[in-house]
């Protein structure tokens, strides 16, 4: 993958296709991050007080 990504900067694409091919992977990488984030939220089932909870007590326990 990387060396694919090497190979697909080194043809001289433009300045702006290289920061749409960022923006592309960000999002893609952004996408997966989110879903993940969401299926632990679902398994944790935090409530707003736990959060408020994590930001003040350094000895929150995780459920």
């Amino acid at each position: 993958m990387q060396i694919s990504l090497l190979r697909l900067f080194d043809q001289g694409i433009s300045e702006s296709e290289e920061l749409e091919l960022r923006k592309m992977l960000l999002n893609y990488f952004d996408h997966g991050l989110q879903k993940e984030l969401d299926q632990v939220l679902e398994q944790k089932q935090y409530v707003t007080q736990d959060y408020h909870t994590m930001l003040s007590d350094d000895n929150f326990k995780s459920k």
